[in-house]
């Protein structure tokens, strides 16, 4: 009987309070001002676009919030003016704007259009705009109080203009079916001009029940929702019908709209009101009392966001699950652990305080005045057969399954998790190691060392023990405690958490995210793979193919199908849960158990969104210090001097601080975590690149977003320079190598050519006839029985060759030892021919002799042919003179003899074919070779010439540069 009253009684109160559930929730309204990054706490006009941003028309600017940070639109942007008075999202997500100084704009892709860069908008700036809306084509119309206008956005060209508006008070209007209803107002009356489909025009003669404030018509079901100072009205097209009044003392309404069901009511002196429309003048419930509101829209999240006059923002939270915290009845917000058994939930909180809930109804099992916060309870576990062992800082307690204290005098040590093994036995981890419990008593098998400060346990299916430590993992085989391995493969880190239901084993790790093994295998997930957080406070496994993961950032729900991850969707305070920090995570009966710092919240399974419903954004691009507006364009493209890159993107979660996974493809290798808002690149190389960001923890394949650019080359980049440089190095290097060879062959035939000419020159300077005459000489001495001159013959001849081979050992020697040889072939010459001939050797005392350097050998071959062609032809007595003279910076050597010179047809011509000559000639060319000065040679008449005897002059001029040279 009492349980029957008590389940009516329950059910009475779940009606009531599903009946007045549909007020809004005030336990928890944010306030956003000034303060928090508001340009301004005078708010106009409040919306939420298609991809969740929050927009609010201020007196400062256009504002945008993403639950982290306010983005606000000035001059500076594009706007044409700063004060925005009404707002209006369209079907294609831009952003209509209506300025106080009468100039509409809208907001496409991050990118401000205004009569500057849209033709329409400037013909249609008059102050003043009291309205913008959207028609079933996607149209925009505009109404003031002297018209309603309607343009095309496809081809921003004018649909409609009201004929009568620029004659007429525009009251308000409404476009059904096809039919634009204006009413008009003249002095003599009002009217509604009805223009059809078809532009027919006609006009009704009505009555309007008061002052319309021109601020708000809202179409409703074929009728329009209209507003004066106190009341609201429905018109049908032909009659209005007052569903609402307020005391005229108390409220001056600005502003109705209608959804949900219901009209919402902004007032200038008492906030809001919300109004059912089943029942307008039955019911209706205020909030915000004192503010002068202005607007209000519905977020994605079911939140409701109201804008005022001075006040800023209100954000009031609707929660979408049951939430027990210590507005039920809990003394400490906190829940730091859950046991779920069937429709029974057990729950510690921070403390030492232990609940339990079942059927709506909450109860104190035990409670405590610790309030330390090194004191906690660290598990609760079912154990079969005996009950509830709550593990605490402070010992291990037991409960009876019928919630109450069982007698049981376990022991005092701090337990930091419980687990029932296979076999029945209890397995405690104690901060000393862990102890095993028989089922008749206590039977301590063994203990990890304490160094390894054990955490969690678990056991497999084939019964093996595995253990978290404060420094990785370990598992044990036939409970030898001696013999416990190192998991090979873990990081050697805080191990948060051990599961083994359906899969293998779990491992949650306090900075390295999730590990798993299946058939042997483990598999790692971080964030990297689309988990929220790194750090991991506990694991559910639902089944063998969906396990759920609770951090300090949210829930992952990860999906496993065949051993490979299918899917990991996000749930967090985007998506209804109450607080993004999640102890730990329990599912029974289609029931998703949170243990949070703000609670416990029960929320129905199918009732929980399936992964956020934010995206990131990408909404700012600023390359070399400059901001681009405008990056809606497919690919951006950048000069060669435009290599600094600044990519700004956002999100929306209202509720906590996003992470972000960024990458840039074509430089980064991998994702890259950050908490901040935008990626910075410095001296990029020329190339094409792809940035992409998303929101950590969210599926790639939906949720990334992405900007492609190129970065052009410089000229001395370019594939075309290089293929050009290349050729160029290829051609010069194939040119330098055939002028290399060349210059090889000719130091070749050089050195070949030098080395012909010495041996000539030795030849020519102890030529065969002269030493055969010689010898000729001295034997005709001999049988002449002149012994002395025989003997200074022969004397003077072997000096000569001497001579002669010690100057062929090097190619230069000194004018004193050229003159020294000179004058001992000239005395054996003269012993030959018996005086035939005078000779003179003269030096310019300015020469130093012994300094003055000159190529061997080089005089004796024009000596020899002025004596043998030019003074033994003579008949009489010839002189042959060299002279060695000083000028400046060269030496002039002379062979000058009185001879027959150079006769018609047999001197000149026998002097140049002479052998000796010749072979001087291809010396000298020789010598000349590499020299900035040249030896010079010449070939004249005598200077003593006379008819009979002209004679011959030979000239060699040679440059003093060999002095350095040598």
């Amino acid at each position: 009987m009492f349980k029957f009253l008590n389940v009516f009684i329950i059910l009475f109160f779940a009606q009531l309070v599903s009946t007045v559930y549909a007020q809004l929730d005030t336990t928890s309204i944010t306030r956003y001002s000034i303060e928090n990054g508001l340009p301004s706490n005078t708010v106009y006009d409040i919306v939420e676009d298609k991809d969740g941003f929050i927009w609010m028309g201020t007196d400062a600017g256009l504002c945008r919030y993403d639950g982290q940070y306010f983005k606000t639109y000035t001059s500076e942007d594009g706007a044409p003016d700063i004060e925005i008075l009404d707002l209006f999202v369209d079907s294609k997500n831009r952003i209509w704007c209506n300025s106080f100084n009468g100039k509409i704009f809208f907001i496409e892709d991050n990118k401000v259009f205004d009569q500057n860069n849209t033709s329409f908008l400037k013909n249609w700036s008059y102050p003043f705009w009291s309205q913008i809306m959207e028609d079933d084509s996607g149209n925009i119309i505009l109404k003031n109080s002297k018209g309603v206008v309607e343009i095309s956005t496809e081809s921003f060209q004018l649909i409609f203009e009201d004929p009568a508006g620029t004659k007429d008070y525009v009251v308000f209007f409404n476009k059904i079916n096809g039919e634009y209803q204006i009413v008009h107002k003249k002095e003599i009356g009002d009217y509604l001009s009805i223009i059809d489909s078809s532009g027919q025009t006609k006009f009704d003669t009505i009555v309007l029940p008061g002052i319309f404030k021109n601020v708000a018509t809202i179409g409703l079901e074929n009728q329009t929702l209209c507003v004066s100072s106190t009341d609201l009205y429905l018109f049908d097209g032909s009659s209005f019908d007052r569903v609402h009044s307020f005391n005229s003392g108390e409220n001056r309404i600005l502003r109705a709209l209608f959804f949900d069901d219901y009209f919402w009511v902004l007032t200038l002196n008492n906030g809001l009101y919300q109004i059912p429309t089943s029942n307008p003048f039955a019911n209706q419930y205020s909030y915000l009392e004192d503010v002068a509101t202005t607007s209000i829209c519905k977020d994605q999240g079911n939140n409701y966001w109201i804008s005022s006059l001075g006040d800023g923002v209100y954000k009031i939270e609707q929660s979408i699950s049951k939430i027990i915290n210590s507005g039920n009845g809990l003394v400490y917000d906190a829940v730091k652990t859950l046991c779920v058994d069937e429709d029974i939930v057990l729950m510690g909180d921070k403390y030492l305080n232990l609940y339990s809930y079942e059927d709506g109804i909450l109860e104190t099992i035990k409670s405590s005045d610790v309030k330390m916060s090194s004191q906690h309870i660290n598990c609760i576990e079912k154990i079969e057969g005996k009950g509830y062992y709550i593990g605490t800082d402070i010992g291990t307690e037991s409960i009876n399954f019928d919630l109450q204290d069982d007698g049981q005098d376990l022991q005092k040590l701090m337990t930091k998790d419980i687990k029932q093994l296979n076999d029945g036995s209890i397995a405690f981890v104690r901060l000393e190691g862990v102890d095993i419990i028989g089922i008749n008593g206590v039977n301590d098998i063994g203990r990890i060392n304490t160094s390894k400060r054990p955490l969690t346990i678990e056991e497999t299916d084939e019964g093996r023990i595995w253990v978290g430590t404060f420094e990785g993992v370990y598992y044990y085989d036939d409970k030898k405690w001696d013999q416990g391995n190192l998991l090979k493969g873990i990081p050697q880190d805080r191990i948060m958490d051990l599961k083994g239901k359906n899969l293998d084993l779990c491992i949650c790790t306090a900075n390295d995210g999730l590990y798993f093994m299946q058939e042997g295998d483990i598999k790692h997930l971080s964030i990297t793979d689309g988990l929220i957080s790194n750090h991991c406070n506990s694991v559910f496994i639902e089944n063998e193919n969906k396990l759920w993961y609770a951090s300090n950032s949210g829930l992952n729900n990860i999906i496993i199908d065949e051993g490979k991850i299918k899917s990991i969707d996000l749930f967090d305070s985007r998506s209804g849960l109450i607080s993004n920090q999640i102890y730990q995570v329990e599912i029974t009966n289609g029931k998703i158990y949170l243990a949070t710092p703000k609670g416990l919240q029960i929320i129905e399974q199918k009732e929980l969104e399936k992964g956020t419903k934010s995206s990131s954004y990408i909404d700012a691009v600023i390359v070399n210090n400059e901001n681009i507006y405008d990056i809606s364009e497919t690919k951006l493209n950048l000069s060669s001097d435009q290599k600094n890159i600044e990519i700004g993107f956002s999100t929306i979660n209202f509720n906590s601080t996003p992470s972000y996974l960024f990458k840039l493809e074509g430089f980064d290798d991998h994702w890259i975590p950050t908490n901040d808002r935008s990626a910075k690149y410095y001296n990029l190389p020329y190339g094409d690149y792809t940035f992409k960001v998303k929101i950590s923890g969210d599926d790639e394949s939906q949720r990334v977003s992405q900007l492609d650019f190129n970065v052009k080359a410089k000229f001395w980049e370019t594939w075309l320079f290089k293929f050009v440089l290349l050729a160029i190095s290829l051609l010069g290097s194939l040119l330098f190598f055939r002028y290399r060879t060349n210059v090889q062959k000719k130091e070749l035939e050089l050195s070949r050519l030098k080395t012909e000419a010495e041996i000539k020159a030795l030849r020519a300077q102890i030529n065969p006839h002269f030493l055969f005459n010689a010898m000729n000489s001295i034997q005709d001495i001999i049988f002449e029985k002149d012994v002395v001159k025989a003997n200074k013959y022969i004397s003077e001849l072997s000096k000569l060759m001497r001579m002669t081979l010690e100057q062929s050992k090097t190619p230069w020697i000194t004018l004193a030892d050229e003159i020294k040889t000179l004058e001992l072939y000239l005395s054996i010459e003269s012993l030959r021919f018996d005086s035939k001939f005078d000779m003179e050797v003269e030096v310019d005392p300015n020469i130093d002799v012994d300094n003055t350097m000159m190529p061997s050998c080089i005089l004796q071959p024009l000596v020899e042919n002025s004596i043998w062609h030019g003074l033994l032809d003579k008949k009489t007595k010839g002189k042959l003179k060299v002279s060695f003279l000083n000028e400046g910076n060269r030496t002039l050597c002379v062979v000058d003899d009185d001879g027959v010179g150079f006769k018609k047809n047999i001197g000149k011509e026998k002097l140049h074919n002479s052998t000796g000559l010749k072979n001087l000639r291809e010396r000298i060319d020789l010598i000349n070779e590499g020299m900035r000065s040249k030896i010079n040679i010449s070939i004249e008449e005598s200077i003593v010439s006379t008819t009979e005897y002209p004679g011959a002059r030979v000239e060699i001029s040679i440059p003093n540069e060999l002095n350095n040279r040598i």
